[in-house]
């Protein structure tokens, strides 16, 4: 029983380290800002940090 427990977080610590590694890898937020602009979309954070996007063409 100990050992699931210490599996399952473990598990959760390696998945928090993959995705806050990926967060900041610029390359990548600027990849996908380029893509968006292709597609025609904007994308806007409103004051309560919602984002929502607009088609633009």
């Amino acid at each position: 029983m100990r050992i699931k427990i210490i599996r399952v977080i473990l598990m959760i610590i390696f998945g928090m380290i993959v995705v806050s590694c990926s967060l900041f890898d610029s390359n990548e937020w600027k990849e996908a800002h380029r893509r968006s602009v292709e597609h025609g979309r904007t994308c806007y954070e409103r004051a309560n940090g919602s984002i929502y996007c607009k088609d633009t063409k």
